[in-house]
């Protein structure tokens, strides 16, 4: 409830003020430079227990303090809704119709490659969105919009920030794209905005920023009854608040998120698991270290029931633990879940030189770092 009476106090239509786009940027860019020199208030285990846990109704227990348990969590089915899982694994599993209709196979392709990407099987998403393009281009009567649309998602979660900004981009000026699912529209926004942002690109965000006020104002706060522009300007105004330090109003939004979500979650997994690897990055920031080491746990589990221990995602996300670990001073467990982590990516057929990997790889350069272990930091960070 608290989090619904801030909301109804934004005025989200000043969103941004573009003479604070600068600033914004600017801050954006030099966060993790300073955010590994500064320190906050530490979380205390009676913080964590009131503020993480018992917003969930759940027991609170420590995490576990011992590396082999931190890693047995692989070894665990996870869990997530059985029901959206088989949904969309039905759907990424089928086999393509005995068709030549270039509007059909398109469309199937379509079908499969977003569910696939739903399940983060990343490299079938991408080959199977590849498919649809190629079918939908050889189609008379064919909007390739969504296609486009569903290659960006792809290929930026995969960390391939160029291609990824290309189709999205492309998506936007295909036709039929404003008049495509409002929720679709409006994550399209969200991803070139933080894309942009992430390469520097001050002009370009000021451009797609313009271009969400246009679709804000056209779909008011609601979207037929459903929060989809709620959810989408408070990860906006998140993204601006987390730029700007002011991570306890950010964390409000990022909380808000993950329960609106849960309307979306049956067709957008992929997307709840995003938001909720967004609150632990803002309790990381706020030096919550205890909390975020519970929220990021929970969110393994998560992955690995929806998308198995072997994806990229999961992967990055054992990664993002050691990071915790590292900041607890606990730098040998660090060092071993984040080579874990690494592990993982590259056997889910992730481009050495994407995003993903590099980050991680960075992580575990500064582990090492801490650990004086100079000549294979400069190894990692190359």
């Amino acid at each position: 409830m608290i989090v619904f009476q801030y909301l109804a106090k934004i005025n989200f239509h000043r969103l941004y003020k573009k003479s604070d786009l600068k600033n914004t940027v600017c801050i954006l860019a030099i966060l993790p430079v300073l955010f590994t020199a500064c320190t906050g208030k530490k979380t205390t285990v009676q913080d964590a227990k009131q503020v993480a846990l018992d917003m969930s109704g759940e027991s609170f227990s420590l995490p576990p303090r011992r590396i082999n348990d931190i890693l047995s969590i692989l070894a665990q089915p996870g869990y997530f809704d059985d029901s959206i899982v088989k949904r969309h694994k039905v759907l990424a599993d089928k086999s393509p119709p005995a068709t030549e209709s270039p509007t059909k196979l398109a469309a199937f392709y379509l079908q499969r490659g977003q569910a696939a990407f739903q399940l983060f099987r990343l490299n079938q998403a991408t080959e199977d969105l590849q498919t649809a393009l190629k079918h939908a281009e050889k189609a008379i009567f064919y909007n390739e919009d969504v296609i486009l649309q569903n290659l960006g998602f792809t290929e930026l979660e995969a960390g391939n920030f160029t291609s990824g900004i290309q189709f999205l981009e492309r998506s936007t000026s295909a036709k039929g794209f404003n008049n495509r699912d409002n929720f679709r529209r409006g994550l399209t926004y969200i991803h070139l905005m933080k894309a942009y942002t992430q390469s520097g690109d001050l002009e370009m965000v000021e451009k797609i920023q313009n271009k969400s006020r246009i679709y804000f104002r056209q779909v008011g706060h609601n979207d037929g009854g459903l929060p989809g522009p709620k959810i989408h300007r408070a990860y906006m105004r998140a993204f601006t608040l987390e730029a700007k330090g002011r991570l306890a109003k950010a964390e409000m939004l990022r909380r808000f998120v993950i329960d609106a979500m849960s309307i979306y979650k049956n067709g957008y997994p992929s997307e709840y698991i995003a938001s909720r690897i967004y609150l632990v990055q803002n309790l990381i920031r706020q030096n919550r270290l205890i909390e975020a080491e519970l929220e990021i746990r929970r969110t393994i589990m998560e992955s690995i029931g929806l998308s198995h221990k072997d994806s990229a995602v999961t992967g990055k996300l054992i990664g993002q633990l050691g990071e915790i670990l590292q900041k607890q001073g606990r730098l040998q467990d660090a060092e071993d879940l984040i080579k874990a982590g690494i592990h993982i990516i590259e056997a889910a057929g992730i481009s050495a030189d994407s995003y993903m990997m590099a980050s991680t790889r960075i992580l575990l350069a500064n582990v090492l770092t801490d650990r004086k272990n100079y000549l294979k930091a400069m190894q990692a960070y190359d």
